[in-house]
């Protein structure tokens, strides 16, 4: 009799501490954070370069039909690209994305864990994506273009735009951007990685100065 109630009693105890560690490792995954995505109405890679140094040069003689034909050269640049993107399954929100929540989860605990105790709730809202024609030694050297907005729930902004001041910025030659769709996803990745890097003691002061849920 005594055995079978000890042999009960340790399998009531056994069940104990299993729901307790289990319940330990959920908490310990829950999300310190909710992050909503809030994509651009025109959803695809745009280019701003060439066409817009043609098109200035053509005004002089051609008028508004010489900034059409500046705009329609840029178009053409953006859609062989987007299409480079889309053959190796590269879509540029997602890569921002993931960026923002890596750089979310590397410093979390400096921040996020210690000043919020429900899960912060942030928006990125993504106004403009592709690439621009930049200063380098490449020919037709370009860098990604960013234009960006994280959002707090308390309406504050913090700006998250690429080219930056005060960096120099990553380029490849334009060629290889229309033809290489790896090549694009690999740039997008490294040019955040150097924006989230350098402003991360900024980001922190702004995840600071946002005020907790009550």
């Amino acid at each position: 009799m005594k055995s079978i109630l000890s042999i009960y009693l340790i399998g009531i105890f056994s069940f104990f501490v299993w729901g307790c560690a289990n319940e330990g490792a959920m908490t310990s995954q829950m999300s310190p954070y909710s992050l909503t995505i809030i994509k651009p109405e025109q959803d695809r890679i745009r280019f701003q370069g060439k066409g817009a140094g043609a098109g200035m040069m053509m005004m002089g003689s051609m008028g508004a039909m010489g900034i059409a034909i500046g705009v329609a050269i840029d178009e053409g640049i953006s859609k062989d690209i987007q299409t480079s993107a889309e053959k190796e399954q590269v879509y540029i929100p997602d890569i921002v994305e993931q960026s923002l929540k890596r750089t979310l989860e590397r410093i979390q605990g400096e921040v996020i864990q210690e000043r919020f105790h429900s899960p912060l709730t942030l928006q990125l809202k993504i106004i403009r994506y592709g690439f621009k024609s930049a200063p380098g030694d490449q020919k037709d050297p370009v860098s990604i273009e960013l234009q960006a907005e994280i959002i707090s729930e308390d309406g504050a902004v913090f700006p998250l735009n690429y080219p930056f001041q005060g960096e120099t910025v990553m380029t490849e030659e334009l060629e290889e951007i229309k033809e290489n769709g790896k090549l694009i996803g690999s740039i997008w990745e490294q040019s955040l990685s150097q924006l989230f890097t350098t402003k991360q003691t900024e980001f922190i002061e702004y995840l600071s100065g946002i005020q907790p849920n009550t």
